[in-house]
């Protein structure tokens, strides 16, 4: 008896493909639902930004706005090395920005200021603010930033990249880092009026004056200091005369 073929299982070609491709279509739709996840969709888009400047919270508004640019935008599109050059390139006070991505919504940037030459501060305040090669202003400190130090009476109208308009402010800050690299050891440095006045080790003191020549007082100064005989039991030195005044 002979069978029907009509009434035979047939296999269909169509299903063998679909059955044998199955698995790579699902691996392919699912690779562009993690592109699409990653890339564009809300899941990882920057919403807090946490900023340090010399490990103290950041401040600076320029800083702060250019920053602000940045939120909503998708953390793995964001192109960490062009947004750190673009930081220290339009900011001569900022050397380095270190900047991590924290999933799913936070970008972390550590920022570290150029290096300061020279310092400034008010008597009464534990406030200093630091000055740049050109004596340009970097920005403030709350931490000694153990470099030469004027400490000053007024200080005012100092602008954030620019140098002091205060002409004797800016010769005070000059002659700090001139004699604190000339006298080692130097801890900080007042001028009143015409006197100079100089923090040295073992809580001694040196006296010099800014209308007589800065030479002489200073070698005179570094006599003293080299010899340890003399200066037991000696608190102050006053190098405004001839021969140097020790009590």
């Amino acid at each position: 008896m002979g069978l029907n073929k009509e009434f035979l299982p047939t296999r269909s070609r169509y299903l063998v493909i679909t059955r044998d491709y199955l698995l790579p279509v699902l691996f392919i739709i699912f690779g562009l639902f993690l592109w699409w996840l990653s890339f564009f969709s809300p899941a990882f888009t920057l919403q807090n930004i946490i900023c340090q400047l010399d490990y103290e919270p950041c401040t600076g508004e320029n800083l702060l706005a250019e920053l602000a640019k940045y939120q909503g935008t998708n953390l793995f599109r964001l192109d960490s090395p062009a947004l750190s050059a673009r930081l220290t390139s339009a900011d001569f006070t900022l050397r380095q920005a270190e900047i991590r991505k924290i999933l799913p919504h936070t970008l972390a940037l550590s920022l570290q200021s150029v290096y300061p030459t020279v310092a400034a501060k008010l008597e009464t305040e534990a406030t200093w603010i630091i000055f740049d090669e050109q004596f340009r202003v970097i920005g403030t400190r709350t931490v000694d930033p153990n470099v030469p130090t004027l400490t000053a009476s007024s200080l005012t109208n100092l602008v954030v990249g620019s140098a002091p308009q205060d002409q004797t402010l800016l010769d005070a800050l000059k002659l700090t880092r001139a004699l604190s690299a000339a006298i080692p050891n130097i801890q900080g440095i007042k001028i009143v009026d015409s006197l100079i006045y100089l923090s040295l080790p073992d809580y001694r003191q040196a006296i010099m004056s800014t209308e007589l020549p800065q030479a002489t007082q200073i070698q005179s100064l570094q006599a003293v200091l080299a010899n340890a005989t003399i200066l037991s039991g000696i608190s102050t030195i006053d190098v405004r005369f001839s021969q140097p005044v020790l009590r």
